[in-house]
């Protein structure tokens, strides 16, 4: 009789000690799954879209979005309203690219797209979609209608070429594009 009282016992332990490491492994799943992504809009954190830039190497465009002016939005609307300003974009944005390509947000109201494979050509017109698609969204705040713009700088991923510089070449056409009156994409070319 001792025997059946203790495998009982020794089956339900273990039975407990799976469902505890089952737990365990679905709670680390998300632990990861969160350390990768942005909090607010719900993409690829800097973290995570770093890692993934690191692993292209050819054949790919690096894109920085920018959302113009905005600070007025936040000063005239509150922060609640930039906020759900950054999570729509963020929605427009990953609605725009497959999940072949990685969209971040890369901090503030900075986000950031390595678009894969086609022509550069090809590239910079699924950017200049994504771009008319946020040009093109209304928002409402109480009584307020918003709308927001964004500014686009472009980079070219090739073999041999550092990834700081592509960095760089993306946000030196950013800039430019917001001098140039905002609202536009811009490739490092241009």
């Amino acid at each position: 009789m001792s025997w059946l009282v203790g495998g009982s016992v020794a089956l339900f332990i273990s039975f407990c000690a799976w469902r505890l490491i089952r737990k365990l492994y679905h709670s680390r799943d998300e632990f990861e799954r969160l350390s990768r992504t942005d909090a607010l809009s719900g993409l690829l954190n800097r973290r995570a879209f770093n890692e993934a830039f690191e692993s292209v190497q050819d054949n790919a465009s690096l894109a920085i979005f920018d959302l113009d002016r905005f600070k007025a939005i936040n000063d005239c609307h509150g922060h609640s309203a930039g906020d759900i300003v950054i999570r729509t974009v963020a929605n427009t944005l990953a609605d725009s690219f497959s999940s072949l390509h990685p969209v971040a947000r890369l901090g503030g109201e900075e986000f950031s797209v390595i678009i894969k494979g086609g022509q550069q050509g090809d590239r910079m017109a699924l950017v200049e979609l994504a771009r008319r698609k946020i040009e093109a969204l209304t928002l409402n705040f109480e009584t307020d209608v918003v709308s927001t713009t964004v500014s686009v700088g472009v980079a070219e991923i090739v073999p041999g070429r550092r990834k700081d510089d592509i960095f760089i070449s993306a946000d030196r056409a950013l800039y430019l594009a917001k001098a140039s009156g905002r609202n536009r994409a811009l490739h490092e070319n241009e």
